[in-house]
């Protein structure tokens, strides 16, 4: 039993546990000293004391932690508005990255539209990246890859949903932090993406008949099987450090999930990966946290990227997001007139 799970008792059965709750959970904040509980911790507080008191646990250390509270304080206080244009400057274009993770009943790239129409709505330019369900996690990447090459926008805050930001997180450790197509990308949002592998396709994958029945669904589909393989956290591409550059701004949105709150399609996900920690249903919470990054957990978000609870979220993102950027390149411009940043 880790040292964090033995300072919890067993759960009370009656209504004190909720402030009982409470309380245990500042103790250990006050014993993290201001850190974020490492990935270990967390598992074996979610296997022996249970998920719903694992994800509490994270959401609070997440808040107490700098920079993430002061940046989640910032950008809850923040009104979604269109940002005035800088004259001279080019705008920041929002680009978005289709996708679903494997294994699950959701529709691939459900997210973009009301993503978009947001994006929109508060002045953003926008475009998507046409990854397909039946490509592999490289072929994706390298699709993303080339449609960066082909832009025009010189600013762009790149969107990826579930096993899109495992693709763009390829792309960066294929191409390198100096690759020019990334440069463009100035800002990056990922929304319960998988930046180290996915438990949940490794434990697909792990059985004799588990790992037929998985080449299955992916023959009906027509689908590289290619993809569900790569994307497993066993695969060794995961272990190394995140390869950005500089002044590519992460967040990582992800949703903490508990029983009473995950939706049908993503039940059986949920469940298998209820005992390995907070997750929302198709990944982990530590799987979806980029490392270096500024982190957002939202109570309640499935990986289904739920309008109603994301929604909000996005649009004061994407404000806050571009708040920066905008800032960044006039800076430069008052630097350097008549030249663009070098990113």
């Amino acid at each position: 039993m880790s040292a964090i799970s033995k300072r919890f008792s067993a759960p009370a059965e009656d209504g004190s546990h909720d402030i009982q709750l409470a309380y245990q959970t500042q103790d250990l904040l006050r014993m993290l000293a201001g850190r974020l509980p490492t990935r270990a911790e967390i598992e074996a507080l979610s296997a022996e004391k249970g998920l719903a008191l694992s994800s509490q646990f994270l959401h609070r250390a997440v808040l107490a932690s700098q920079p993430h509270g002061a940046f989640i304080r910032h950008v809850q206080t923040t009104k979604p508005a269109p940002w005035p244009a800088a004259e001279g400057l080019p705008p920041v274009e929002v680009v978005f990255v289709p996708s679903v993770s494997p294994g699950l009943r959701l529709r691939w790239g459900g997210h973009v539209d009301w993503m978009r129409g947001l994006a929109r709505e508060i002045g953003f330019t926008t475009d998507v990246i046409g990854t397909s369900e039946r490509e592999s996690i490289t072929g994706n990447a390298r699709l993303i890859g080339e449609c960066l090459r082909r832009t025009k926008a010189e600013r762009v805050c790149l969107v990826t949903v579930g096993r899109g930001t495992a693709e763009t997180r390829l792309l960066l450790q294929r191409r390198g932090r100096g690759a020019r197509e990334l440069e463009k990308v100035r800002a990056w949002i990922s929304v319960g993406g998988s930046f180290w592998g996915s438990r949940a396709a490794s434990l697909r994958l792990s059985g004799k008949f588990a790992g037929l029945g998985a080449r299955a669904e992916f023959w009906a589909k027509r689908a590289k099987f290619a993809a569900l393989q790569e994307l497993s956290d066993e695969t060794g591409i995961w272990r190394a450090p995140l390869a950005v550059h500089d002044r590519m701004m992460i967040v990582s949105v992800f949703g903490l999930l508990t029983s009473e709150r995950a939706p049908a399609a993503l039940r059986a996900g949920f469940e298998r990966l209820q005992a390995h920690g907070p997750n929302d249903g198709g990944v982990l919470a530590y799987e979806a946290m980029a490392r270096p990054g500024l982190l957002y957990p939202v109570p309640g978000l499935s990986h289904a990227a739920e309008e109603v609870v994301l929604g909000p979220v996005l649009q004061r993102l994407l404000t806050s997001v571009g708040a920066s950027i905008r800032r960044s390149s006039e800076a430069w411009e008052r630097l350097a007139p008549g030249h663009s940043a070098p990113f």
